[in-house]
């Protein structure tokens, strides 16, 4: 945290990279060819790990997969990269996301149990959150509160509102974002939510390698939209958090190789602009507990 708060003082922006679905079906040889440059370049990307995979009724739990284990660890030990949870076995109850039903019970329980499966196999302590497929509950968010987690997700104010527990609201920060985003469609301008004991993260932009995603926009004009968010945040002294999932670059859980070489050319390309802009290459861990001490 000290290098954080060091780091602060002299950046003009914060820059954060979330990689989702980390999990037992991971290889090191994935993360290595995907962040081997990035790590060059001091980016400490946050790995959302699933505690618990489930696949066709079987459990796969991140702890089994000894050779990822002890990469990541050492990876934590050099400070290349932030461990956040990811859901609980990314799976759905009841034709819903797994975090997105009303069981207070249930969610607070899952949290619980994939939380310190997370703590007790990398020795490092959990303190953001992020739920499969962005879908979370009121449960949820009760759920997080009294664990003293962060969550990492994208509002519109309309949702928000409809997720929020109100006795844990604090009024005067609610009034001040309905506010700036009167339009219940459109999203929460801020990238830090602080309506609750625990700040909400929203991520700025999600980006696919592959060309599938969006065809109508090639990947050229997304990463250029990329940048113009990037530089909003960094006038306004926002953290800038970017999405991605790591197997989108690869075939077959990374037993075929690197497939997306483009999409990684241009992943590289836009972390060398953000490196040279002189922002704080941070992790969402750093920014959740930067803001709960009030920086």
């Amino acid at each position: 945290m000290k290098d954080f708060e060091r780091g602060i003082k002299s950046a003009t922006g914060f820059f954060a990279l979330r990689d989702d679905d980390i999990s037992y079906f991971t290889s090191p040889s994935m993360l290595e060819t995907l962040y081997g440059s990035a790590w060059k370049q001091g980016f400490k990307p946050s790995l959302a790990i699933i505690p618990k995979r489930k696949i066709h009724g079987k459990s796969f739990s991140i702890a089994e997969n000894r050779e990822l284990v002890q990469f990541i660890k050492t990876k934590i030990d050099e400070s290349h990269v932030d461990v956040i949870q990811h859901g609980y076995a990314h799976s759905t109850i009841a034709d819903k996301a797994e975090f997105q039903i009303r069981d207070f019970r249930r969610v607070d329980r899952m949290l619980a149990k994939g939380r310190a499966i997370l703590e007790k196999t990398f020795d490092c302590q959990i303190s953001v959150f992020s739920a499969p497929h962005d879908a979370v509950s009121r449960a949820t968010l009760r759920s997080l509160q009294r664990r003293g987690l962060c969550l990492c997700r994208r509002f519109t104010l309309g949702r928000l509102l409809a997720v929020l527990p109100p006795e844990r609201v604090k009024i005067p920060y609610l009034v001040k974002a309905i506010a700036r985003s009167p339009n219940p469609f459109r999203l929460v301008p801020d990238t830090r939510i602080e309506v609750l004991d625990t700040p909400i993260i929203q991520w700025t932009a999600i980006l696919s390698p592959r060309s599938s995603d969006k065809p109508s926009a090639p990947r050229s004009l997304r990463w250029k939209e990329a940048k113009r968010l990037f530089a909003a945040r960094k006038n306004r002294n926002q953290p800038f958090v970017l999405l991605h999932h790591h197997w989108e670059y690869f075939g077959d859980n990374g037993k075929e190789g690197l497939l997306e070489t483009e999409g990684l050319r241009l992943l590289n390309a836009f972390l060398s602009y953000v490196s040279k802009t002189g922002v704080a290459k941070t992790s969402l861990s750093e920014v959740c507990e930067g803001l709960a001490c009030g920086s």
